[in-house]
């Protein structure tokens, strides 16, 4: 997850969750100070633990609005991003806060959410895999937000990511979820050298898409152009 003063940490038992926060931050930073109450005493035995306690806390949050704040909310959009460990399996949920407000597990192994969250979806499209390695993922994720930022207004500022680390600690060696933050100074390093290499290798990536636009089009402009018989 990225955006460090979007992104939330809640305790459950040793575990911990990350949630991130998109859209209108004074309703999603109440439901998530909900969820932290909601989760004292509670251990992460299965998926439901923690998608019951975001459910719960969005439709009470939901509920203390008053008609304005609602209409605001409906007009302009919430939503959260959830990550935690279960089962000894990673779990990653997206909720629409104004919508179902049901956290519904993502649909690949990456999700956005956002007023950019279709730019994003894109670039990520383009370069993400399932099984690819970590290092080329991380390049990925910091190239789209780097994108993401020179193509959107709203969007700006140092780009922070955290990570869920597990550690084997228990005596049934079930793992326990930590949350970690890479190095600011790290991302910042490495969003300038991927911005250089971009700018080196435009003209090269421009000259092949011409090159396959001009090729498709002299195939198929005989036949638009051809006179009928």
């Amino acid at each position: 997850m990225v955006n460090a003063d979007k992104i939330s940490i809640v305790n459950f038992g040793d575990d911990q969750v990350m949630v991130g926060q998109a859209g209108l931050r004074p309703i999603t930073t109440e439901i998530v100070e909900t969820m932290r109450k909601k989760a004292i005493g509670i251990s992460i035995t299965e998926p439901r633990d923690v998608t019951k306690i975001v459910k719960d806390s969005i439709r009470e949050t939901k509920t203390s609005l008053d008609p304005a704040a609602k209409l605001f909310g409906k007009t302009y959009g919430a939503a959260l991003m959830i990550a935690f460990y279960a089962q000894n399996r990673p779990h990653f949920y997206t909720c629409h806060i104004f919508g179902t407000g049901i956290p519904e597990p993502a649909e690949s192994q990456y999700a956005t959410a956002g007023c950019a969250d279709m730019l994003a979806n894109y670039f990520l499209s383009e370069f993400s895999a399932p099984r690819a390695i970590d290092e080329i993922q991380l390049s990925a994720l910091i190239y789209t937000i780097m994108k993401v930022k020179e193509n959107n207004a709203f969007c700006g500022g140092p780009t922070t990511i955290k990570y869920l680390t597990t550690f084997f600690t228990r005596l049934d060696s079930s793992r326990v979820a930590k949350a970690t933050t890479i190095d600011p100074g790290f991302i910042e390093r490495f969003e300038k050298a991927l911005k250089m290499r971009d700018e080196q290798n435009k003209p090269e990536r421009n000259a092949q898409l011409i090159a396959v636009l001009r090729e498709v089009s002299d195939e198929f402009a005989k036949e638009h152009w051809q006179s009928p018989k």
